[in-house]
């Protein structure tokens, strides 16, 4: 029995009663767990307490995450053309949470490569429904604007943007991370879920990301953000990102050690029998 897990775990209001738990059921029920993460940027028991009481084997993977696709994105011109006007990627993630999102147009941000200001390009996904509908129709008439309620290539649109504005949820920091591109985060907090926090504010002390705090959302300030980080190196860390194939790498070598023991004790009985 294999337990996967993601780099940080999400606390809980009596998180002594819940380790309690996790422990119990973790010696009794299985063999290994694979953490997905870079333990120089984030280990289990910075979210997990008890980790010298759990009995079953613990082997860090590294980061789990897509490789960009080589093909074009899924709906040609959909992409803005690269004429200099910086792209910039909004998303919401994939999960239930909806939060409402405004694009203001005409916002000006820095092009890249001098310092004049132009419009940018905004694109990106959002929610289905009547939402997406009313956004749809306040920016029909600006072909700067581009709104998706999804696609199925989105790291190509990540490699492309100048700039990436989401949340902090483990996919949609891989795909910063794997695409390199600079990055606005305002990670999700909400029932004192500290986990996007987390995430985020590791990034922003490594300079791959800014954090967007709450009280920051006003047009004006949120705008002036956008331009610093248009404006701002990129920085580029070296986390291992491997985790998918060292996975499989692990969980194959562990079915031939448990095939192999099965042998054993197979034929062992079987001595035992023709004795």
């Amino acid at each position: 029995m294999v337990c996967s897990l993601r780099d940080i775990l999400v606390g809980k209001r009596d998180q002594a009663r819940h380790e309690d738990e996790v422990c119990r059921i973790v010696n009794r029920y299985f063999d290994l767990i694979l953490i997905h993460s870079d333990p120089t940027f984030q280990r289990l028991e910075e979210t997990f307490s008890r980790m010298e009481d759990l009995q079953a084997a613990t082997w860090y993977t590294g980061f789990v995450a897509q490789t960009i696709d080589r093909s074009p994105p899924d709906r040609p011109g959909e992409i803005p053309a690269d004429d200099g006007t910086p792209a910039i990627l909004v998303s919401i993630g994939g999960g239930g949470r909806r939060r409402a999102a405004g694009v203001r147009h005409r916002r000006k941000s820095g092009r890249r490569g001098n310092n004049s200001a132009s419009d940018a390009h905004f694109y990106g996904t959002l929610p289905s429904g009547g939402g997406l509908l009313r956004l749809q129709r306040k920016v029909e008439a600006k072909p700067n604007i581009v709104l998706r309620r999804y696609t199925a290539d989105f790291l190509s649109h990540m490699k492309r943007a100048d700039l990436s504005i989401s949340m902090a949820g483990y996919n949609t920091c891989m795909n910063i991370l794997t695409a390199g591109t600079k990055a606005l985060l305002l990670p999700f907090a909400g029932n004192q879920n500290e986990e996007q926090t987390i995430r985020a504010e590791k990034l922003e002390a490594l300079g791959v990301a800014g954090m967007i705090r709450p009280e920051e959302l006003r047009p004006a300030f949120l705008a002036e953000k956008i331009v610093r980080a248009l404006k701002a190196e990129p920085v580029l860390i070296s986390l291992d990102m491997r985790g998918a194939g060292k996975s499989a790498r692990f969980l194959s070598e562990m079915s031939r050690t448990s095939v192999r023991r099965g042998k054993r004790r197979m034929e062992k009985n079987s001595i035992r029998l023709s004795g």
